[in-house]
């Protein structure tokens, strides 16, 4: 499953999307899903005004979209790719500087809570500014997930507009990590009941 995160993402009337499904020979599914993002826009929804964060120390306040990617069940491993892309709506708008982050969680000493941590994935792909990453999720049975941030670059680029595609591709694990070295990439994979932590993951060389 897609989760495009409703505190930062809403559906409304200044977004669009298109979905489609295929299956191969193997059975397994694969889409494609496209969503416009306006990070300039202030009225999506009821006057929604998209939030900021900061990454690390040298980008402070760049504005970012949670997306929650899952699998359909607990042995099923999916290859999901994520890239930005020029927007559709606007076809001679093509410049807009993005950066991919992984979400992890540590302890806050202060609060004893569990604060957000940041790792950059991608920021510069293929000679573009736009950002291309993979995510190979291994349940094992367990009930996993990676959380992205697709943000701006920095906040000069706040104001700035783009295309989210996400694809389902029909990849074994190799193939869409390990196995290629274009695309930066992270797998996550549940670990054994009785394990300190649900999941864990390993990110590309290039993941950055």
């Amino acid at each position: 499953m897609i989760g495009l995160v409703a505190a930062t993402l809403p559906f409304g009337a200044s977004a669009s999307a298109d979905e489609s499904l295929t299956w191969t020979n193997e059975g397994r599914p694969q889409f494609a899903f496209y969503h416009y993002i306006d990070f300039g826009s202030t009225t999506i929804g009821t006057h929604f005004t998209w939030p900021t964060f900061s990454p690390d120390p040298a980008l402070p306040d760049v504005k970012g979209a949670d997306l929650l990617l899952d699998a359909p069940n607990a042995s099923e491993n999916i290859c999901y790719e994520v890239s930005t892309v020029p927007p559709r709506e606007f076809p001679g708008d093509n410049v807009m500087d993005t950066r991919i982050w992984h979400v992890g969680a540590e302890i806050d000493p202060d609060t004893g809570g569990f604060r957000s941590t940041y790792r950059g994935l991608n920021d510069d792909f293929g000679g573009t500014l736009y950002s291309k990453v993979r995510v190979y999720l291994r349940p094992n049975g367990r009930t996993i997930f990676e959380r992205l941030v697709v943000a701006t670059f920095h906040q000069g680029w706040n104001g700035g507009h783009f295309g989210l595609l996400i694809e389902r591709k029909n990849l074994s694990q190799s193939n869409c990590t390990s196995g290629q070295s274009l695309i930066p990439w992270v797998t996550v994979s549940g670990n054994p009941p009785g394990s300190e932590h649900d999941q864990d993951e390993t990110f590309s060389p290039n993941a950055h």
